[in-house]
């Protein structure tokens, strides 16, 4: 019964501190604006092989902190 006790009391510090260290880092992504771009192209080339098609996609991510 004490090792239970124990076991409750450490695993409720490190909640507590995880807790108290990461709300800083939460609060300080509120300041910043996150937009995202996905674009597909689609390139057809003949081939003597045939009609092949390639296909390339990008994804950008933009990160704007907000101005006080």
């Amino acid at each position: 019964m004490k090792h239970l006790l124990i076991a409750r009391r450490v695993a409720g510090a490190v909640c507590l501190g995880a807790l108290i260290f990461g709300m800083p880092l939460v609060l300080s992504a509120c300041d910043r604006d996150v937009s995202k771009t996905k674009t597909e192209t689609t390139k057809r080339t003949s081939t003597p092989e045939g009609v092949k098609e390639t296909t390339e996609k990008t994804e950008r991510t933009v990160e704007t902190e907000k101005k006080n």
